[in-house]
């Protein structure tokens, strides 16, 4: 009865500080200023990302939370940035047959190896889907020497009915652009380019354009980055067809091939030659990172982490309106206010864990912020028993089911489940599992290294809207804002949902936080060995 009493007393408190503490007000206060268009979009490195970075720093010293750094909120990250030129171009050659393909329109390249300036020509060379997976017995490289050459990569993974088969229709990490572009460093490679498809992209080629278009980052460089592959990218699939033309080959014959396990690397016979040009400059931009201490000897120095990048995607193309500014409301001003309103809520009470808050920079240019972090952790990541992410959070109203992306493959799905009972709502699923939503965003970083992690999701099923509508928000938002000018805060949004879903987040967190046990991964479900860091990625 005691242990009763003290659990119902731990969700009493849980739940009546947040109420207290947590409004609509707070939230919409802290999304509409993070979006305003003074902060340019929050690019890192620019005025405007540093504005973000020092308004999120006071605020958590304003709620008393104490600095994760020392005395320091931040956590400088050295990254090198580089914008190509544009009007750049690369050409295509076979037996004096040219294309000459364009940069945007065609294709987006940058180069991994932080140069100004590189020329390139290569071999084309397709790799099908470019996968290594002992588990599936799957190679696409079949100890072909690719020194030299430059690939076109399929997105995602081969097509499988099997769940126990690169888990059936949902993606892998296997079929994500940045394990295609590891693997072809890995290989050797002089370049490699992923084709572009909407249907497991889950965006048109113009988000491509906007986000892979701009200023790339990459970690600075502890070691030669001669080893480093010269040029890497996306084309489209129309391009990835003219590429095929001038082989002699269909596109379609290309990727039917790609489906057999027997399949190996395909020379199209096809020579391309280019010079990128690129504005080049070395920064540093700050995760933000705070920490609520724990009060149990026992557990104190074991931590819950709870992370939601910071950054989008600055100034950069102009829209048909002509607005250049990238605010990033939804993605990922949301997640920052949510996140501000976890501290302030963590602050009126009492845990035997503590609890890290974490605002990675970089997130937009391949998760550069927490790669750094696990790189360089501040506090154990052997101790470290769940990470919880926000990455987009409800701000349509509340709704009657919750999603935990990622949840299902760790026993962190028991609390998970605790809590939306807790909280009367149903689980909701992955709606679009061939996206790869799992290794899109900051947990993944964590995931990759061993570490249990979930990004909590909001659900479809919107109070008092019929059937269906939640379904079409997100459609429109991936279709029409997800990195445009317009993803901007709305004088419709209803917080009561934003509300609900840190609400969910914080029980969840007090589960881990509190909890003798922490969670371990289900057979199977562990990030490959592959998805681990090493000095050269």
């Amino acid at each position: 009865m005691k242990k009763l009493y003290f659990i119902f007393g731990i969700f009493f408190l849980a739940t009546s500080a947040f109420g207290q503490n947590i409004t609509p007000g707070f939230l919409r206060g802290h999304l509409r200023f993070l979006a305003d268009d003074l902060l340019e979009g929050r690019g890192p490195g620019t005025r405007g990302g540093e504005l973000a970075t020092k308004y999120i720093a006071s605020q958590l010293e304003a709620l008393g939370v104490e600095p994760g750094n020392g005395t320091s909120y931040f956590q400088n990250v050295s990254m090198v940035g580089l914008t190509v030129e544009r009007g750049q171009t690369m050409q295509l050659q076979k037996n004096g047959k040219k294309t000459l393909l364009n940069f945007g329109a065609d294709f987006v390249a940058w180069t991994p190896s932080q140069q100004a300036e590189i020329k390139v020509q290569g071999e084309l060379v397709f790799l099908g889907y470019g996968i290594t997976a002992p588990e599936f017995q799957w190679d696409d490289f079949k100890g072909t020497d690719l020194h030299g050459k430059i690939g076109l990569i399929l997105v995602n993974d081969p097509p499988s009915e099997d769940p126990a088969f690169f888990e059936g229709k949902a993606m892998t990490y296997y079929g994500r652009w940045i394990y295609k572009l590891e693997e072809a460093r890995r290989r050797g490679l002089l370049g490699a380019f992923v084709v572009h498809k909407l249907e497991t992209a889950g965006y048109p080629w113009h988000v491509v354009e906007n986000s892979a278009g701009g200023e790339q980052f990459s970690l600075k460089a502890t070691v030669d980055t001669k080893y480093r592959m010269q040029l890497a990218g996306w084309i489209s699939s129309s391009t990835a067809e003219k590429m095929a033309e001038l082989s002699g080959v269909s596109w379609p014959e290309l990727e039917a091939k790609a489906k057999e396990k027997s399949f190996h690397p395909i020379p199209l016979g096809v020579t391309l030659e280019t010079t990128l040009k690129s504005a080049m400059r070395s920064i540093e931009s700050p995760n933000v990172v705070a920490i609520h201490r724990g009060s149990n000897p026992k557990l104190k120095d074991s931590y819950v982490l709870y992370c939601s990048h910071w950054d989008h995607l600055g100034i950069g193309k102009p829209n048909e309106k002509g607005d250049r500014i990238y605010n990033g409301a939804l993605d990922n001003a949301s997640g920052v206010a949510s996140l501000l309103a976890l501290a302030k809520a963590y602050s009126t009470i009492k845990t035997d864990r503590s609890v890290i808050f974490l605002f990675p920079t970089a997130e937009e240019t391949g998760l550069l912020g927490s790669e750094y972090y696990v790189k360089h952790p501040l506090f154990p990541l052997e101790q470290t028993v769940g990470v919880i992410n926000f990455d987009e959070v409800n701000v349509w109203g509340k709704t009657t089911d919750i999603f935990s992306l990622g949840n299902d493959r760790t026993t962190m799905e028991n609390s998970v489940k605790k809590v939306a009972k807790k909280m009367k709502l149903s689980l909701g699923k992955d709606f679009f599992p061939e996206k790869g939503t799992f290794f899109r965003s900051d947990h993944w970083t964590f995931a990759r290294m061993g570490i249990p992690a979930t990004s909590v999701e909001f659900g479809q099923n919107f109070v008092g809207k019929p059937e269906g509508w939640g379904m079409q928000k997100s459609k429109d938002f991936s279709a029409n804002h997800y990195h445009e000018p317009s993803d901007e805060v709305q004088p419709d949004w209803d917080y009561s949902g934003t509300v609900q879903h840190v609400e969910f987040a914080l029980l969840l967190g007090l589960e881990l936080a509190r909890s003798k046990n922490r969670p371990v991964w289900k057979d199977g479900r562990r990030a490959p060995q592959s998805a681990r860091f090493d000095e050269k990625d």
